[in-house]
């Protein structure tokens, strides 16, 4: 009986831990998916910049500047942000870095200077290379899979990027703003959009579906820790007082008969 009742404490442990997380998930993904298409939406990079604002999570954006100088990481094998580059093998969870629109005026000037000396690696060091002041996009992506798969230019001129805006389930922690901030020392943080890249927002019947998955396994859970306990409860009953009670209950009878 004790061995059912651990059996069935493991199985209310995973119930429980599973309905949390497919609760959470599918909160998060209700939250984020409020006010978000199932297509994205195109906006122009430069009017966010000016202060235009997005009524939809689900973003496509054309022809930028990603600034992979300000690149930051999380390392899976340390708990903490870093800008330099360890073992080029090390697994990276997760990137930020921030986005600019072609027509930035600090991009225009770079754009100068790399028609003017055939290239940024060309720019001689007495020469300083401008950079945008701030930015409204700060991109998340797990595209970069090791710490060599990290972008080694700067700056980079890209196509285009999809994603979804995460700000309501997601914001920066202190020591990710920290180092951001490095290189940008005027940002305003609160006027950031986080853009995940490459995520589309879930169906409102896919997140609410989950959510009640994880009702029922919070249930399941619960209900298996309190078979649990009354297991435990009938099992805590010693074999000496069982035989004990045996033996006063033959008494009893033997003195019945005697009478």
């Amino acid at each position: 009986m004790r061995m059912l009742a651990r059996v069935m404490t493991g199985i209310g442990f995973f119930a429980l831990l599973g309905g949390c997380c497919l609760g959470v998930w599918g909160w998060q993904e209700k939250k984020v998916g409020a006010k978000a298409t199932a297509d994205p939406v195109s906006v122009d990079l430069a009017k966010l910049e000016s202060g235009e604002k997005v009524d939809n999570n689900h973003l496509k954006i054309g022809p930028h500047y990603a600034l992979y100088y300000s690149i930051v990481y999380s390392s899976k094998t340390r708990s903490r942000f870093i800008k330099t580059k360890p073992n080029a093998n090390q697994t990276v969870e997760y990137a930020f870095y921030p986005i600019v629109s072609t027509s930035n005026p600090d991009m225009q000037a770079l754009d100068k200077l790399k028609k003017q000396f055939g290239g940024l690696e060309n720019v001689p060091d007495n020469v300083d290379i401008p950079t945008p002041e701030h930015f409204v996009i700060l991109v998340k992506t797990k595209r970069f899979k090791t710490v060599g798969d990290l972008p080694t230019d700067d700056i980079r001129s890209e196509d285009s990027i999809q994603g979804l805006v995460i700000n309501d389930i997601s914001s920066l922690d202190s020591k990710e703003e920290k180092l951001i901030k490095e290189d940008f020392p005027n940002l305003d943080v609160k006027k950031i959009l986080i853009l995940e890249d490459n995520r589309k927002p879930s169906s409102s019947g896919t997140a609410v579906g989950t959510m009640i998955g994880g009702g029922a396994c919070l249930f399941v859970g619960l209900a298996s820790l309190g078979a649990a306990v009354v297991l435990v409860m009938k099992s805590s009953q010693s074999p000496e007082r069982e035989r004990a009670k045996k033996k006063s209950r033959r008494v009893r009878t033997d003195d019945e008969d005697d009478d």
